[in-house]
């Protein structure tokens, strides 16, 4: 029987953006990319007042905003076991960075 197109609606469509699980110690938690408007945002208020960038809170900051299920606050965060935190937040930063190979020196 020959095959035939079907049009996939929309709202089936695979998403463009990007989402992670991670199961730690039995508790999974699912994560989705954040929006560059939302991600500035989380910079913005992890910036020093000397303009340098806190790195811990920026990340943590993310992690509030990437978090699906369960939704997490910085302050569940902070109550969190710091291998727990450190987990989850590999996660969320692999989902935020670009894993394509960067070129080799000159040939990129």
């Amino acid at each position: 029987m020959p095959s035939k197109l079907v049009a996939v609606p929309e709202a089936e469509q695979q998403s463009e953006w990007g989402s992670a699980e991670i199961t730690y110690k039995g508790k999974t938690y699912h994560f989705t990319e954040i929006s560059a408007k939302a991600y500035d945002k989380c910079e913005e208020v992890a910036k020093r007042e000397d303009g340098s960038i806190n790195g811990v809170l920026l990340t943590r900051l993310m992690m509030t905003k990437s978090a699906t299920d369960p939704k997490l606050t910085l302050d569940d965060i902070g109550e969190m076991p710091l291998l727990k935190v450190n987990a989850l937040a590999k996660a969320v930063t692999d989902l935020h960075t670009d894993k394509a190979e960067a070129p080799e020196p000159g040939k990129g």
